[in-house]
Order: C-alpha cells, then sequence, then structure tokens
C-alpha cells in the first residue's frame, strides 16, 4: 500500500494513510522531507534547528486504536530527528472540537524526553474541528515566550494529523496566516475521510 501525495504545491502539504503499515511508508516521506528543510541554505555539514509543532486528532471518529497509531507515528518521527537545546524542538497538541497544548516547545530538550511525553498523552474523543489547533499554534505555542526561535534561526514546522472529517472552513484562512509567519503547514491523512485536507490544501495556494 502506499501513501498518497495530495499536493506539494501549496501552504498546506497533504499525504494520505490508508492503513496502519502504511505508516512506515509515510514516515520515510517525511523524514526525506525533514532533511531537506534542515539543511536549507547550509553547507553540507550543516544541520538547520526545526521547531515542529505535532496536532493529533482525538476526535471520537480517529477512535483509540488510530490515535495509538498516531503517538508511535509521531515518536518515529522524533526518533530521526536531533532534538535538543540546538537542534530540533518539539511541541504537540491535541485536539477535538477544542484543542489543547500537552507540551510547548521548550519543556522536552531530549529524544527521550518528548517520546515519552507523546506516549503519556491520553485519547479522549469528540468532534472534529481543525482551527482550535492552528490557532493554538499560531497565537501560543510559535512564540518565543514558548519556545520557539527567530525565523532565522530554525525552519518552522506545523504537522496536522487527522482522519479529515471537519466542515468549519475557518481553518484555511489560519493556514494561511501560519504560512504567512514563515511556518510550513502539513497534514497527514488517516483513514479514508480525507476530502477536508484536500480542500484546505487548495484553498491555500502558496509556491512550497
Amino acid at each position: 500500500h502506499k501513501s498518497e501525495i495530495f499536493s506539494s504545491d501549496s501552504s498546506m502539504l497533504f499525504f494520505g494513510v490508508t492503513m496502519k503499515t502504511d505508516l512506515v511508508a509515510a514516515l520515510l516521506v517525511f523524514a526525506s522531507m525533514a532533511v531537506q528543510m534542515s539543511t536549507v541554505e547550509c553547507a553540507p555539514a550543516c544541520t538547520r534547528p526545526l521547531d515542529i509543532v505535532f496536532m493529533l486528532d482525538e476526535s471520537g471518529s480517529v477512535g483509540a486504536t488510530n490515535f495509538e497509531s498516531m503517538k508511535t507515528f509521531v515518536n518515529n518521527i522524533v526518533g530521526q530527528l536531533t532534538v535538543g537545546p540546538n537542534g530540533t524542538h518539539v511541541a504537540v497538541i491535541s485536539f477535538d472540537s477544542l484543542a489543547n497544548v500537552d507540551f510547548y516547545l521548550n519543556q522536552h530538550p531530549t529524544t527521550a524526553a518528548v517520546q515519552s511525553a507523546i506516549s503519556n498523552i491520553s485519547y479522549n474523543g469528540g468532534g472534529t474541528n481543525f482551527n482550535p489547533p492552528l490557532l493554538l499554534a499560531r497565537d501560543e505555542v510559535f512564540s518565543t515566550a514558548n519556545g520557539a526561535r527567530p525565523t532565522g534561526d530554525a525552519t518552522k514546522v506545523a504537522i496536522l494529523i487527522t482522519d479529515g472529517q471537519d466542515s468549519n472552513t475557518a481553518a484555511v484562512g489560519t493556514a494561511e496566516d501560519l504560512r504567512n509567519a514563515g511556518i510550513r503547514v502539513m497534514a497527514v491523512g488517516i483513514g479514508s475521510g480525507r476530502s477536508e485536507e484536500r480542500r484546505v490544501g487548495k484553498e491555500c495556494r502558496s509556491r512550497w
């Protein structure tokens, strides 16, 4: 089974995960992207730091099993990165119809600490709304007070992992706000309900 690349020419880059086994393929795709982003405008021996915010969909349509798969997926990604004060900073937001910051960019300075914190995130269930986590990322998590670095010092990436079942249109504008602030926004779709991801991506056109 192959992951689908929905769009690479928009403020949100989308690829889909249709089965659990696709998580490995999706991880490989993302790891390649992360390497490319971390070496932008750097010499071959240079690694540019990343500020990464993961947004995990814990809505009822995702289900507890898929939520655990999300956490495993994110922990696998984190394991491929160099987490540290001068390396990658990681934050996580979980969301259903509302959103909650599980931890900020400056809370866990090692890979092991980030992975442990992710593993301890609990599943709650509820509705689905993409806008609250995007707003939290824009207004709170990507702030210098919470560990974000200046755009020139770190590549900023927001990754929304969801089953794609949301009818709220406000997320389109918020994603555009993030892009305008120099933050690269991606979404990973699990299951078959990914039409909303496609729509948000199509309506936020800009050069990646």
